[in-house]
């Protein structure tokens, strides 16, 4: 009787750990409709605002979630996480690493961003919100990813190393007529950050904190403050080109190899992000 017994009991051990290390997995994705582009092919990239803080006990997962999504689609969505807000500010150790920038503030604000984490896909309301769950990102995502591009940006970067000044040269391509007014924004993000991080879900790591979180595609520094800087007035016809030259001085406390660039150029009158690009600050 007592074999019977720890029979019963092994086999139902054995299916909780399946379903825990399921679990794990989980949100299970799924592209829908989409495709892995070719080298160099013009398709159209999205930037995912993804809004945080360090003492945001869902946003491990929701990170987590941001990653899936990264790895389902590849180069077409680029990632920026933004610390903004209650959960952001900086507490007694472990907690009082300072993420905060003035440009992830004043979009953060913009936007009314409000529960964390919470993320904005191309600047682009869905569902009628601009700030989306993460349930709800690849849907928003999906939604927009397969359309045509109407604009190409392409990235080359020149890092020295000595006075860690960046001079980085943006080539825009327009695809197609376009009208109304664009900003160019260029900001710099930084991964591969160990800092303490606030954790309610055991499936992403210790509860409650994770002493030793890596933090990723954080939001470090803009050129031209957090809007960008105007590079077509009163529309643009299809085969132009515009090329701009930001540059700026990488900051000693960052580790220049983690660094990316993330340029993208949106709508100045609805906000939305046409196209995006992101390339390794030392190529």
């Amino acid at each position: 009787m007592n074999s019977i017994k720890k029979y019963f009991f092994t086999i139902i051990s054995i299916v909780f750990l399946f379903y825990s290390c399921d679990k794990i997995e989980e949100p299970y994705l799924e592209p829908i409709g989409s495709h892995h582009p070719e080298p160099g092919e013009k398709v159209r990239k999205i930037l995912l605002e993804e809004f945080t803080g360090h003492t945001c006990v869902n946003c491990p997962e929701g990170s987590a979630n941001a990653k899936n999504l990264k790895t389902l689609y590849g180069e077409q969505l680029i990632l920026l996480s933004i610390h903004a807000g209650t959960n952001a500010l900086p507490e007694s150790e472990p907690f009082d690493a300072d993420f905060r920038t003035v440009t992830g503030t004043e979009i953060h604000d913009h936007f009314n961003v409000s529960f964390y984490p919470g993320g904005i896909i191309n600047q682009t309301k869905y569902s009628g919100q601009w700030t989306l769950p993460y349930t709800m990102w690849q849907e928003a995502v999906d939604e927009i990813i397969n359309l045509l591009p109407e604009v190409y940006i392409t990235i080359e970067n020149d890092y020295n190393p000595s006075n860690r000044k960046l001079i980085s040269t943006l080539t825009i391509e327009f695809l197609t007529d376009m009208e109304g007014t664009y900003n160019l924004c260029f900001y710099i993000a930084e991964s591969g950050i160990i800092a303490a991080q606030k954790n309610d879900n055991s499936n992403y790591g210790p509860v409650p904190d994770i002493l030793d979180y890596e933090h990723n595609h954080v939001l470090r520094t803009s050129v031209w403050g957090a809007w960008g800087t105007e590079v077509v007035s009163a529309g643009i016809s299809q085969g132009e080109t515009i090329t701009e030259y930001p540059s700026v001085t990488i900051n000693n406390n960052w580790v220049a190899d983690n660094c990316t660039v993330i340029a993208f150029i949106y709508n100045t009158e609805t906000y939305n992000i046409i196209q995006a690009e992101e390339a390794a600050m030392i190529e």
